[in-house]
């Protein structure tokens, strides 16, 4: 393509770049959710059952819809540190979502368990 037409190679190489950025802007994104203001990885010694259940409690406490929790701590256990933390912020974030994008949701289901 590029020897037949240039401006064309050009364009598309233009297209994936642009692409790739997002790409890595995207990930830049997710690894700040998993770092706290330091840097570093959050909950290195992995978020516990009783970590979920707090931001559970939390977010209704603080005006969000009820959340019908059913947090299998056996289930939690057996995940590694890194997985158990980003376990921990991807609860987190959908909580959020759910406040900053459906407000007038009323209940939430959240579970954690072994199948």
């Amino acid at each position: 393509m590029g020897q037949a037409d240039p401006a064309i190679a050009l364009t598309a190489l233009q297209r994936i770049e642009t692409a790739g950025l997002h790409a890595l802007a995207s990930m830049d994104e997710a690894l700040d959710i998993l770092r706290d203001g330091d840097g570093h990885t959050v909950g290195r010694g992995g978020a516990t059952a009783q970590d979920v259940v707090t931001l559970v409690e939390s977010f209704t406490v603080a005006g969000g819809p009820t959340v019908d929790a059913d947090i299998d701590e056996a289930a939690w256990k057996l995940l590694p540190a890194e997985p158990a933390a980003v376990g921990y912020r991807v609860l987190a974030e959908a909580l959020t979502n759910v406040r900053r994008h459906a407000p007038e949701t009323r209940y939430v289901k959240v579970s954690v368990r072994t199948e």
